[in-house]
Parts: structure tokens; sequence; C-alpha cells
């Protein structure tokens, strides 16, 4: 499975990661959608990025079984199954999971 490693080291903080997670898989631009977060401390000279790992404890904490991780380790969503519990963001080790309208 192909995976994004961050290295916050050498983030510069463009956001151009963010916008290109949202066009892939939204076909939008919308920093909103993405699953890519980038937060700046520009008095540490640092930049924290919050990224999936596919770890799938979201999976593993859903009533729904909305999210269900492939056989390939990819954490997938049906929507469909989603109920708004958002019990996947408050587990998500990462601070992955965010909620937003669609």
């Amino acid at each position: 499975m192909r995976r994004l490693i961050k290295d916050e080291s050498k983030c510069i903080g463009c956001g151009a990661c963010v916008e290109k997670c949202s066009s892939a898989y939204f076909k939008e631009n919308n920093e909103n959608k993405s699953r890519i977060r980038v937060e700046k401390f520009e008095d540490r000279n640092w930049n924290r990025l919050t990224i999936c790992t596919q770890c799938g404890v979201c999976a593993e904490i859903c009533p729904t079984m909305a999210l269900v991780k492939d056989i390939k380790g990819v954490v997938r969503l049906n929507k469909k199954d989603c109920v708004g519990c958002y019990m996947c963001v408050g587990f998500c080790p990462e601070e992955a999971m965010f909620q937003h309208d669609d």
C-alpha cells in the first residue's frame, strides 16, 4: 500500500499537500475536506503535520461499520452507513479525523 510519510523537518508550510489531497480525492480545492492538515508555529519555525496513518482505530470503534479497513490496509468510508456519531473523530490517535458537512 502506498502511504504518505510525514517528515515535519522538511515541511515549509506551503500547503501544496493539503490542496493536492483535496483535489485528488474530492475533485475540488477545499482545505476543509483535505485529510492533511498543516499547523504553522512561526515563533518556533516549525510546522505540525496531521496525516492519517491508516492505523484503523476509527474502523474498530465505528458502531455502524461505516469505516472499514480493506484488504490492502486502507481505511474506507461508506457515507450511507455513517450516522454522524463522530466516535472516529474522538478516538483517532493522530487527530486526523475531521467532521465537515459532506
